[in-house]
C-alpha cells in the first residue's frame, strides 16, 4: 500500500509541472483505485479523459480502473475504445486482470485470433 501512496506523491509532483498530463492522471487514478479510494480514482480518471478521450494508454488505464471496481460493462467499453485507438490486443490478452473475461464474446472479439 505504501508503494501506491509514494506513487501518488510522485505523480502529484509531476502534475505540478504539467497538470495537463493525462497519462499521469490516469495512472494516479489507478493508484487511488488500488488503495480503495474510489472517489479520488474516478475524479483523476475523469480529468484524464477530459484532456484526451482518444489516447490508447489512458483508455486502457480506464479499463483497468473500471475492472478494479467490478464494472464489467465499462471495462469492456474502455478496452474496445483502447483497441480502436491503437492499443495492443496482445497486451490486453496477456493482462491477468482480464482473465475472468475470457468467456465473454465481446472481450474475445477484441483479441488476436491466434
Amino acid at each position: 500500500m505504501s508503494a501506491y501512496r509514494r506513487a501518488i506523491e510522485r505523480a502529484k509532483a509531476r502534475l505540478e509541472v504539467n497538470p495537463r498530463d493525462a497519462g499521469i492522471l490516469a495512472f494516479t487514478a489507478d493508484y487511488y483505485a488500488m488503495l480503495g479510494q474510489g472517489k479520488e480514482a474516478r475524479e483523476q480518471l475523469a480529468q484524464a479523459l477530459e484532456l484526451t478521450s482518444t489516447d490508447a494508454d489512458v483508455l486502457f488505464r480506464a479499463a483497468i480502473l473500471h475492472n478494479h471496481f467490478g464494472d464489467t460493462e465499462k471495462t469492456i467499453e474502455y478496452l474496445d475504445k483502447a483497441v480502436a485507438a491503437g492499443f495492443s490486443p496482445t497486451v490486453i490478452r496477456d493482462t491477468p486482470d482480464f482473465d475472468y473475461l475470457k468467456g465473454d464474446k465481446r472481450y474475445r472479439r477484441l483479441l488476436p485470433s491466434n
